[in-house]
């Protein structure tokens, strides 16, 4: 990931946190309402996906040490990375 200014980086954090949440609702829906065996693969490709999304967000947090600080304080508070 290349440089970026830090409210550019707290938009890519919090919009890559955004996603994977989704993307886990996902995980949860099929698991409540798939066809078990018949819904692994889709599963599994939505995990890696949310490991994929991770990556943005930890490269973010390399680059911007102090944002992991203010993301994780917010999520705490407010059960989310933004207000």
């Amino acid at each position: 990931m290349t440089d970026m200014d830090r409210e550019a980086a707290q938009i890519v954090a919090t919009t890559a946190s955004r996603s994977a949440a989704e993307l886990g609702s996902l995980v949860r829906f099929l698991t409540e309402h798939g066809e078990g065996d018949k819904d692994r693969a889709a599963k599994d490709a939505i995990c890696s996906a949310i490991y994929e999304v991770s990556s943005i967000y930890d490269a973010v947090f390399r680059q911007y040490p102090e944002l992991r600080d203010e993301f994780e304080k917010r999520v705490r508070t407010y059960g989310r990375p933004s207000y």
